[in-house]
């Protein structure tokens, strides 16, 4: 994947990384929950679980601590909010950098199947592609991208009482008809 420069963001070093690779931000006052009895550590991990959508009871039960008191350190810090705010778009972050090496791996896999002739894969590639739609609808919808000249008619098969269905296995096994 290519890196675009506008995702770069300096560091105290002058080193550009990559927007996944910033580190969390660093509170102003040394931090998160000034005053606070419990260990930073444990307030970085209720950051982390309020990201990941855990309600504020069970984050409380995880620390040991009341839901009151969990509620006073995330609406009294700012940047407790903020380190919250931060553990989500690295998890938002992480899940696109996961999506785009599965959206590579999936168009290999699917490139393998299509050049091997997987029958099964084409058509499921073509009807997702929408290479179908046109077929579905009723000939006065589908799209002219092939059209007929003026003079010529296509006329329905016409129905035959001796007519049987065959497998595809016969249908490749029998003798093309001999041309006109």
């Amino acid at each position: 994947m290519a890196l675009d420069s506008r995702t770069l963001a300096p560091n105290a070093l002058g080193d550009r990384f990559p927007r996944w690779a910033e580190e969390p931000p660093v509170p102003a006052e040394g931090s998160l929950i000034p005053g606070s009895q419990f260990h930073e550590e444990q307030w970085i991990m209720a950051a982390g679980m309020l990201a990941r959508g855990s309600s504020f009871l069970q984050v409380s039960r995880a620390m040991g601590c009341s839901r009151t008191t969990l509620w006073r350190a995330y609406y009294g810090s700012k940047d407790f909010r903020h380190r919250v705010w931060w553990e989500r778009q690295a998890l938002n972050r992480e899940a696109e950098l996961r999506l785009s090496s599965i959206r590579a791996l999936v168009a290999e896999q699917i490139e393998r199947l299509v050049s091997m002739g997987d029958p099964a894969t084409v058509r499921w590639l073509a009807d997702r592609l929408g290479l179908f739609a046109g077929l579905d609808a009723p000939a006065a919808e589908r799209p002219a991208s092939h059209p007929r000249p003026p003079g010529r008619k296509i006329r329905p098969p016409s129905p035959s009482p001796n007519r049987t269905t065959t497998s595809p296995e016969t249908c490749a096994s029998a003798p093309l008809p001999a041309p006109r």
